[in-house]
């Protein structure tokens, strides 16, 4: 869907520009009616009689090409009418510049841990229907790690992400459902956070009002493996309907702008 949508806005910054440079503009006296002059038969008797003829000398001539006056069109002259300084140039490739503090965060996994974290996940998710984990941009990602068209990219960051969904209509007995002040979505899941996120300590904590229940993400395979028990736990709640668990592969900024 973003690269839908920045290819609809680049058309249309790109008629944009070729609608503005198309129109062309006649000459102001071709155009302007008020300027001609309607010759009469005086006119023409005037113009026939010798003795108003002035004949032109050299000097005369000169005089009226002025050549102080002309407008020679040069180079420069051209390339001031299209304005360069206007120009919109629209490269083949949008690279955003690269975050030395970032030090390649996306390239930086290791691929043998980040393994063996997956093994465990599916493996659990087999073993109980209410857990669930998928992986997004695998493929892509590691074939634009080896792929030098990204090589100046900034990267962004590989997450885990965690959602645990919650039907609070099954927690109204619970005390801390009972003991929350409001019973909106976003403060009844503050009030499941703080009553079960003790443990967690490595996640950061997302509070969607679309969303019932916990939504954390992780940066760091390592302070998700340090959570992943204390987020086990919440299977065992009745209400808790599901945890879905996802790994998404950190891509080039700019390639979601193409």
């Amino acid at each position: 869907m973003n690269k839908i949508i920045s290819m609809i806005l680049l058309c249309a910054l790109l008629l944009a520009c070729f609608s503005g440079c198309s129109t062309p503009k006649a000459p102001a006296d071709m155009n302007d009616p008020g300027d001609e002059i309607e010759s009469t038969p005086n006119d023409k008797e005037n113009e026939e009689n010798p003795d108003n003829v002035i004949d032109p000398t050299p000097d005369d001539e000169e005089g009226e090409k002025d050549p102080a006056n002309e407008i020679d069109p040069t180079p420069d002259d051209n390339g001031d009418e299209q304005n360069p300084g206007n120009e919109i140039e629209l490269p083949n490739h949008f690279h955003g510049e690269k975050d030395p503090a970032n030090d390649d965060a996306g390239n930086s996994i290791d691929e043998a841990a980040l393994k063996a974290i997956f093994e465990q996940l599916r493996a659990d998710a087999d073993a109980n229907a209410k857990l669930e984990f998928w992986v997004a941009y695998e493929q892509e990602y590691y074939e634009l790690k080896n792929s030098d068209e990204y090589a100046n990219c900034d990267w962004m960051e590989s997450l885990f992400t965690v959602s645990v969904s919650c039907s609070y209509d099954d927690a109204v007995n619970e005390d801390w459902y009972q003991q929350c002040s409001a019973t909106d979505v976003r403060s009844l899941n503050e009030a499941f956070f703080r009553q079960y996120g003790v443990d967690i300590l490595n996640g950061q904590h997302v509070n969607a009002s679309w969303s019932t229940g916990m939504d954390l993400l992780y940066s760091s395979p390592d302070g998700f493996c340090s959570d992943y028990d204390a987020i086990k736990v919440l299977l065992q709640l009745g209400y808790v309907k599901q945890i879905s668990i996802g790994y998404i592969f950190g891509l080039p900024g700019c390639y979601f702008m193409e």
